[in-house]
């Protein structure tokens, strides 16, 4: 087994794990909210309206 084979072993156990507890899922949750780069444009406007000007 290959070092890039194990380390993708090792990452889905750990998140398999994580999900088996709701602290778990907050976690992964925020975690993937810190990987987006694009904003939610829709969740925003629905937040905060469409600004005009």
């Amino acid at each position: 087994m290959c070092v890039f084979e194990y380390w993708l072993l090792l990452r889905d156990a750990i998140v398999y794990s994580y999900m088996q507890t709701e602290e778990g899922r907050e976690y992964l949750e925020k975690c993937w909210i810190m990987e987006q780069t694009k904003p939610d444009r829709a969740r925003l406007r629905d937040k905060y309206g469409r600004k005009e000007g």
